[in-house]
């Protein structure tokens, strides 16, 4: 009483080819392989870019920790009384400064006189957890220096 309307009424001149049948359907060898390498080329490349920036994002890291050190030195020195700066040298080595162990700061105040004095603030940081000076890892990037006016 019904008719299926779902069944396909395409003259075989109209039917969809594939191109294969029976046991030539699906992909070959060489296909898979082809796909499966390129799979790999990517994912091993976007593995390599997350190595890479991890890398530069604990060296930015260490770099950013560094300038707010040099900075607190240069703040340290514009808070005390100008006179109390003449011939200061203050020396942080690693593990004196609390809460960066592998961090170290030099401050120095140079051409100290009655009028201004040139005052000069370095801090390094050290990779690898070491805390022996003079290692291979050591690195001074950052040093600040500014002129104050006594008042």
């Amino acid at each position: 009483m019904y008719k299926n309307h779902c069944r396909s009424t395409y003259p075989e001149s109209m039917a969809p080819q594939t191109g294969r049948s029976g046991k030539e359907a699906g992909f070959s060898f060489i296909e898979l392989l082809i796909a499966v390498s390129l799979m790999a080329f990517l994912i091993i490349g976007v593995l390599s870019m997350n190595s890479a920036y991890i890398k530069f994002n604990q060296s930015n890291r260490y770099y950013a920790t560094a300038v707010q050190l040099a900075e607190n030195g240069i703040e340290f020195c514009m808070w005390q009384p100008y006179d109390t700066l003449s011939g200061m040298n203050d020396v942080k080595s690693f593990g004196q400064i609390p809460g960066f162990a592998n961090y170290t700061r030099i401050i120095t105040v140079e051409n100290w006189t009655a009028t201004s004095c040139t005052i000069r603030s370095r801090a390094a940081w050290r990779t690898g957890g070491s805390t022996n000076a003079g290692g291979l890892n050591d690195h001074w990037p950052i040093e600040i220096t500014v002129v104050r006016a006594s008042l």
